[in-house]
């Protein structure tokens, strides 16, 4: 039986990183792994526990094939390590913090990928605590709005939410 790829997506600062941290533990007692990403930020940076490299040792892993997916985006590189395909051949299910950007190429190597969005609703929103290089919060429930990633309309997929960060906030899932 092959594994499921669920890949979580939503802007910076809705709350992708407390949740996966939240859910670690039941999702791990349901045989469902967390990727942990490769990024080109330091080590220090606040957010979620990423394996940091340099942008030189990041292009060399590219090179190697190091990576399932890989993708930049606000001025960062970013990759999940290859290791995924072998959990997945395994028939365990495997979580990504993944790239709105990116879910084309995502869906177009793992067809059978469950997104989950995580979105803010809230007009009133505050701006992430820890915004990355190229990040402009947007400004309107109108700008969030058009943040979605697809129009396509909402399967009855199970989606989480959280309220960590934001007053509301909500989570929309498609195939």
């Amino acid at each position: 039986m092959q594994g499921r790829l669920i890949y979580l997506i939503g802007p910076s600062g809705a709350g992708k990183d407390s949740l996966l941290e939240a859910a670690r533990e039941a999702l791990a007692a349901r045989q469902v792994r967390i990727a942990r990403r490769v990024i080109t930020r330091s080590a220090e940076a606040v957010g979620e526990a990423a394996h940091a490299v340099t942008l030189a040792e990041f292009e060399r892993l590219e090179a190697e094939q190091a990576f399932a997916l890989a993708w930049r985006a606000n001025g960062l590189a970013y990759g999940i390590p290859a290791r995924i395909d072998a959990w997945l051949a395994n028939g365990e299910h495997v979580l990504v913090n993944g790239s709105r950007g990116h879910l084309p190429e995502a869906r177009r190597r793992y067809p059978d990928l469950l997104a989950i969005l995580l979105g803010v609703e809230d007009e009133s929103a505050p701006a992430p605590a820890d915004p990355r290089p190229g990040d402009s919060p947007p400004r309107s429930r109108r700008a969030w709005r058009a943040m979605r990633c697809s129009p396509r309309r909402p399967t009855t997929a199970s989606c989480w939410t959280t309220r960590r960060r934001w007053p509301t906030a909500s989570c929309a899932c498609w195939r």
